[in-house]
């Protein structure tokens, strides 16, 4: 459980370092780095 609140705690800290519609490749890399990150460390 404490995996998945991190994740999307994660997540949001990629909306909010990389806007979408500012820098949309890092974003995406951000979030899968946070989905490999988590899902690894389950």
């Amino acid at each position: 459980m404490s995996n998945s609140r991190c994740m999307s705690l994660c997540v949001h800290l990629c909306d909010y370092l990389f806007p979408c519609v500012t820098s949309a490749k890092l974003w995406v890399l951000c979030k899968v780095w946070c989905y490999d990150v988590f899902q690894n460390s389950l």
